[in-house]
């Protein structure tokens, strides 16, 4: 079945099944035909002409950009072919629900009462991975990195957020922890394998040769970024759980995120707040911080050539009471910077290391930096970090500091500047840059061995390379580490053919 729109007329397509279907058409009560249909069936409505609502007409007029926009330099939804998708039903007076049969639908329209309980009272909770495909002769190979962390995580956020996976059952079985990650994974496969066969790499979007001499392994490799969301269907009036959730799996190629960034230090406006729900990646988390978004996207877009560039900023850093940094909108923070003689990677503490860290979401991204650095033998450390200490930081300390943002989208991405209030500081810059938009044109930091920025930059590398499969690249850059790392990545790897 599809269903397409642009507003002014509506196609429907349904494919016959062997054998015919029942067809009825009604002009009210009257029966105008009935019978069995053998072939496709195709509607075309001229919605004005048949006098659908205005309203209803602009709803389906909202539409994503084509495949052919796809741009390696850029991270945008597409209008992929297909989402998969399972539907849960609940009976509070059972105490139980039940999970219906996978299936794939067209398009990215699903129906949804106006009373959703997600509309309501924001019972939505969603997660965000990558997959990378990857070619050798005429085999594609889709790389799913980590996906089980991610669907764990959902687990946990749909429990906080009163979604009641626990008392469910899927296929006659009661769905725990580990059944839900099947069920995740189930579901990403199906979205990839439809839409790589409904032409996925069709146009620019293509797999990657990891045998090509130029290929570059030091920025983030496009990848399909899936973008799975738990969210409530069910009608609810009154603040309870709904009767009725829908997990969805959307999928779009994507390419460059985030890097060479400049971050505004926020203390007014706190992301989450202790004892609420930053910990787990709930909708309604990322809501309030959309104000701070569009006043970025006007400080970038009213920028002129003659203000410091720095003044330009690219996202926001959340500062916690006491002066302490937490995170951004959507990614962890690190410094990594020498400390006594040696080199110490920092980050805040998140619900990964300590309950008391309920305002910090724990990301994958951010678990598979400190395990690559655990793995490289880097002192790294685990705990608070103040704006004050990396403000007051003297030139020569501050850009022989390699600052640097974790997340899925972005992979590893560069901060050089905060941005606090009128006050600046500057850190190592990994890259050169050339950016007329921000008017920055900057250029990348000598690398010296054993620099923070050397280390940085291979822990990027490695991150990307182990994401993608490149052992040999991994065996020679990480030297004598090389064997615990490639152990880890045996178990962080799910691949399958396409």
């Amino acid at each position: 079945m599809s269903i397409e729109s642009d507003g002014r007329t509506l196609q429907l397509r349904l494919k016959a099944p062997d054998g015919g279907a029942p067809l009825r058409i009604k002009d009210g009560d009257t029966v105008v035909w009935e019978g069995a249909h053998g072939t496709d069936l195709q509607l075309e409505i001229d919605l004005e002409a048949w006098q659908v609502p205005e309203p209803l007409r602009q709803l389906f007029a909202v539409n994503l950009p084509p495949l052919t926009d796809y741009s390696p330099n850029a991270f945008n939804p597409l209008a992929t072919s297909w989402i998969s998708l399972a539907t849960l039903s609940y009976d509070k007076t059972a105490g139980t629900g039940f999970w219906s049969q996978r299936a794939t639908l067209p398009g990215q329209m699903l129906p949804i009462s106006v009373l959703a309980g997600s509309l309501h009272y924001a019972q939505a909770v969603f997660e965000g991975q990558k997959l990378f495909f990857t070619t050798e002769g005429d085999t594609v190979t889709a790389r799913t990195f980590r996906a089980e962390r991610n669907a764990e995580r959902m687990w946990r956020s749909a429990l906080r957020m009163g979604i009641p996976l626990e008392t469910t059952t899927i296929d006659g079985a009661p769905l725990d922890s580990d059944g839900f990650v099947a069920l995740y994974q189930e579901l990403v496969r199906k979205a990839v394998a439809a839409n790589a066969e409904a032409g996925l790499f069709a146009g620019e979007f293509a797999p990657h040769d990891l045998s090509d001499p130029d290929f570059n392994f030091h920025s983030t490799p496009p990848a399909l970024y899936v973008r799975p969301i738990l969210f409530a269907t069910g009608p609810v009036l009154g603040v309870k759980p709904a009767e009725h959730y829908t997990l969805a799996m959307y999928v779009t190629p994507v390419g460059k995120y985030r890097s060479d960034m400049v971050l505004r230090v926020e203390r007014e406006h706190p992301r989450a707040v202790k004892g609420g729900t930053g910990a787990v990646k709930a909708s309604c988390n990322y809501a309030p911080t959309l104000t701070m978004m569009e006043a970025l996207v006007q400080n970038r877009n009213n920028a002129t050539a003659d203000q410091p560039w720095e003044s330009v900023f690219d996202d926001v850093l959340f500062i916690g009471p006491g002066g302490l940094i937490e995170e951004m909108g959507g990614a962890n923070f690190f410094v990594l910077g020498p400390e006594g003689g040696e080199l110490v990677l920092r980050t805040p503490p998140s619900m990964q290391e300590s309950d008391e860290a309920d305002t910090i979401l724990p990301g994958v991204t951010r678990d598979t930096v400190l395990e690559i650095a655990h793995s490289l033998g880097l002192n790294v450390q685990v705990d608070q970090i103040s704006l004050a200490r990396l403000m007051e930081m003297n030139d020569a300390e501050a850009r022989a500091t390699a600052v640097f943002t974790t997340g899925t989208a972005a992979g590893i991405a560069p901060v050089v500047a905060l941005l606090d209030g009128e006050r600046v500081q500057h850190f190592a810059v990994w890259d050169d840059v050339d950016d007329n938009v921000r008017h920055r044109h900057l250029t990348a930091d000598p690398v010296t061995p054993g620099s923070a920025l050397k280390v940085g930059k291979t822990i990027r590398t490695l991150l990307f390379r182990s994401q993608l499969g490149d052992e040999a690249g991994i065996e020679r850059i990480a030297g004598g580490s090389a064997e615990t790392l490639l152990q880890k990545i045996t178990g962080w790897v799910e691949s399958f053919e396409l």
